[in-house]
């Protein structure tokens, strides 16, 4: 390999660097929300960059921190929900089956589920 070949391939390795990065940024812009849906009704939206502490009904209570969203506190029986990772880009979600709470990262304040299945 020469020397411009190295140059080149570094060039390149930076470039896809840049990139990487900047999609990562333009996913996680500010403006997006969290929109929670009780029995497929939009119970409420929510800004991703306030931090505060939301009680869904009396069986749920979720937690936006650091433009990230958890289940903190839940009455159902499995608990998989507060044990799901936090959620922090468009279209990602938690879902409570039991008490069919969905919490959703939408983008803007008409954001929303796309189908609803019954």
């Amino acid at each position: 390999m020469k020397k411009r070949d190295l140059y080149l391939a570094a060039a390149v390795l930076l470039s896809a660097g840049i990139l990487w990065a900047a999609t990562g940024l333009l996913q996680k812009k500010e403006g997006s929300t969290l929109s929670i849906f009780v029995d497929n009704e939009l119970y409420g939206t929510y800004s991703l960059w306030e931090e505060q502490e939301i009680a869904v009904g009396d069986t749920n209570i979720c937690s936006i921190q650091n433009g990230e969203v958890r289940m903190i506190s839940a009455d159902c029986p499995d608990q998989i929900c507060v044990h799901s990772n936090t959620i922090s880009k468009k279209g990602e979600s938690i879902i409570c089956m039991p008490n069919r709470v969905v919490l959703e990262i939408t983008e803007g304040e008409n954001g929303g589920m796309d189908i609803l299945a019954k």
